[in-house]
């Protein structure tokens, strides 16, 4: 789930002077997005694109996960994009939906992470 933010990855992925020969071949066919990305179906392009923007407001709780998502946030962010009044409500929803499914994965993946923690030590 965790991965290197888009803007990030595309400026490592820009070619510069200074590059190397190998790191030219490297760069030359862009970003890895679609082994990096998880697939998003295209009627939840538009929510998983703001959640990219808000992933950054998330709620964390007194154990120090993540508990949701600062909708407050994605309100301004929305407003920012200028994203029209009556598509507001609908994305929102999609953001908290998405924002729970990629939270709750994370909270199973750091249970996982723990438990193999234990069974090695």
């Amino acid at each position: 789930m965790g991965h290197t933010p888009c803007d990030v990855c595309r400026r490592a992925f820009t070619p510069t002077k200074w590059d190397t020969q190998a790191e030219r071949k490297h760069k030359e066919n862009g970003p890895p997005c679609t082994t990096c990305r998880p697939g998003v179906h295209p009627g939840n392009t538009s929510a998983y694109a703001l959640y990219q923007r808000c992933a950054d407001q998330l709620i964390v709780g007194p154990m120090g996960g993540a508990v949701g998502i600062n909708i407050l946030a994605v309100k301004c962010v929305m407003d920012l994009m200028r994203i029209p009044g009556r598509e507001q409500d609908d994305l929102m929803l999609q953001v908290q939906e998405l924002a729970g499914l990629i939270i709750g994965e994370r909270a199973r993946e750091r249970e996982r992470q723990e438990e193999k923690n234990k069974t090695r030590g």
